[in-house]
């Protein structure tokens, strides 16, 4: 219990100075936009890449991953029975308010919790995974048919290769699978990266 009291006390202490350092306009004006974007395609990838570089493979097809999945998707269509049979919300909406229900934020706070608290990002890597190339397409897919009539297949199939943290992922997993090392001077600079990636992604949305 210690441990975790800890781990939650240190996000919070980064979440304070990024409140404090956005309150008295340190950085400016356009910090929580600048600190975004990195961390969305330089600082995120590199922490998921040397993370996930050393994980166990059995984590992605464990029953934790199984769980998450089933929790999604009883969350899901609990919403959409409700919404559609008892309100009959348009489908658009109902599939956003289904998102909004099962989708959670498994970066920007999933990552500092499950490396604070739990002491290693692999954990919530499967669930950013499951997102990203399965519920994040379909929500597109299903939004696109409802308002638009048509499904823009270009756009939904190269969205994970247009995905920073899915690329990165997806290379870590490849080669934690093969049981490849990944020589020293080329994950220690990516090791410095990523270390950056969850104080600037917990200050972000204090300093915005």
């Amino acid at each position: 219990m210690g441990g975790v009291l800890i781990g939650f006390a240190i996000i919070g202490f980064v979440i304070l100075v990024g409140y404090v350092v956005g309150r008295i306009g340190i950085a400016g004006p356009g910090a929580g936009y600048v600190l975004n974007r990195l961390t969305f395609f330089v600082a995120t990838p590199a922490l998921l890449f040397t993370v996930l570089v050393h994980a166990d493979v059995r984590v992605f097809v464990s029953p934790f991953l199984m769980t998450v999945l089933c929790s999604v998707l009883l969350g899901a269509a609990l919403f959409v029975t409700v919404s559609l049979v008892f309100f009959r919300t348009p489908v658009a909406e109902t599939t956003l308010g289904a998102t909004a229900a099962t989708y959670v934020n498994a970066n920007n706070i999933g990552l500092p919790v499950a490396i604070y608290v739990l002491g290693s990002a692999q954990y919530v890597a499967p669930v950013l995974l499951l997102q990203l190339l399965v519920l994040a397409p379909l929500t597109l897919t299903i939004l696109d048919m409802s308002t638009r009539g048509r499904v823009s297949l270009r756009s939904i199939l190269t969205q994970p290769v247009r995905n920073p943290m899915i690329i990165a992922s997806a290379a870590a997993v490849l080669i934690a699978t093969l049981g490849i090392t990944v020589p020293e001077p080329i994950l220690a600079p990516l090791e410095i990266i990523g270390g950056a990636a969850i104080p600037m992604v917990v200050q972000a949305k204090r300093a915005s």
